[in-house]
């Protein structure tokens, strides 16, 4: 049986000190990135969408009530979902006003529970 030629490297002979700062950067960035959080119903949910000529993308996230009435910048958002896609070939035929309505359904397809119950509905018990 051949021997491996990988068993015979030994890292730490070629870890530098570049390498070892490039992994710390990487290490911030995960323990920095943003975590989901899991939706709630007592929170105000929003959904911002963007399009371009062949890609989309949503950012779907939450809000406490009380600020609602905060500045945008700081207001403390829960991020629910991050969700981006390219049209596929028959939807690049799509007029503007189809394609930025297609993140918004897309995302009440895949994240509807998120958006939890509508204000003034009812639900049969």
């Amino acid at each position: 049986m051949k021997s491996s030629k990988l068993k015979s490297i030994k890292l730490f002979d070629r870890w530098t000190d570049e390498y070892a700062k490039a992994f710390g950067n990487e290490k911030a960035l995960i323990v920095n990135s943003f975590i989901l959080a899991h939706s709630k119903e007592d929170q105000l949910t929003f959904l911002f969408t963007d399009v371009s000529e062949l890609h989309w993308t949503l950012v779907l996230n939450q809000i406490s009530p009380e600020d609602v009435a905060k500045s945008v910048k700081i207001q403390h958002h829960k991020p629910l979902a991050f969700i981006c896609g390219s049209f596929a070939e028959s939807q690049l035929h799509w007029s503007v006003i189809e394609k930025k309505t297609y993140p918004m359904i897309h995302a009440f397809h895949r994240r509807g529970e998120s958006f939890g119950k509508c204000p003034g509905s009812t639900e049969n018990e």
